[in-house]
Parts: structure tokens; C-alpha cells; sequence
């Protein structure tokens, strides 16, 4: 599309911040060329910058690519990093996917801090998945 070509002239820029190379790369998530968003990602990476940000997009990307365990990996970073609520609800929803009662243990101890901080949408997250069916009966829905 028109606007990730105007955004790869930005970003290829020498004056391009992080916030321009991020914005990049979540465009081209959106517009289904996960590879480009990688390819921004680990460049952000291999300089330490936004590591946080860029280690949600990478796995945004591992999730796209279906490769749920780098997912789950870049996940756990950035939340190490001190990722954005986002990242922490992402983890916790991956780890309620499990299907286990130690991925649903995990996520909702993932969740608990952020409604500690009145989050709303850590809140929300948690109301769901205390409310779901499959913590009710013991097993996973499928």
C-alpha cells in the first residue's frame, strides 16, 4: 500500500526517530507483511532501542508467523523490559490458550499487578478470564 511506501521513505531517513520505525512497523503488521516488521524489529534491537516496544512487535510478527513459542519468548522479554500492559495481557492470553491449569495460573498472576494499577484494560482482561468457562469446569474449551 501507498502509506508503508511513504513510511519506508520516512524511516529510511536519516532524521527518523524510533517512534517512525515502530509506526513502520506496526503498519506493516497491519497490512500483512510481517517480514518487513521483523526486519524493524531486530534492527531496533540490535540497538537497543524502544527494546520493550520492539520486542512486542517481534512478537506480534512470531505470532503471525505462527511460531508460538518465540511469541511466548519475545513476550516474556519485553514484559522483563517493562512492556506496556498490552505485552502483559498478549502473555497472559497466550498462556490461558494453553489450555493447562498452570498457563491459567500464570496468566492470571501476569494480570494481577495491573489491577493493582486500576488498569481497565487489565481489569477487563482478568474479569474474562476468571469468567470463562474453562476455568468453571477444569478443562479447556475446545
Amino acid at each position: 500500500p501507498e502509506a508503508l511506501a511513504v513510511l519506508k521513505d520516512l524511516v529510511a531517513s536519516p532524521s527518523a526517530m524510533n517512534q517512525d520505525r515502530l509506526q513502520l512497523a506496526e503498519a506493516a503488521l497491519r497490512f500483512g507483511e510481517p517480514l518487513l516488521a521483523e526486519q524493524i524489529a531486530l534492527q531496533m534491537l540490535q540497538h537497543d532501542s524502544n527494546k520493550p516496544q520492539a520486542l512486542f512487535v517481534l512478537s506480534r510478527v512470531r505470532i503471525a508467523q505462527q511460531r508460538p513459542a518465540e511469541a511466548l519468548q519475545a513476550l516474556k522479554e519485553c514484559v522483563d523490559a517493562g512492556g506496556e500492559p498490552q505485552a502483559v495481557i498478549l502473555l497472559a492470553r497466550l498462556r490461558f490458550a494453553e489450555g493447562t491449569p498452570e498457563g491459567t495460573q500464570a496468566a492470571v498472576e501476569l494480570l494481577r499487578p495491573l489491577t493493582r494499577l486500576n488498569d481497565k484494560d487489565g481489569l477487563d482482561a482478568l474479569l474474562a478470564l476468571i469468567s470463562s468457562p474453562a476455568l468453571r469446569s477444569g478443562r479447556p474449551s475446545r
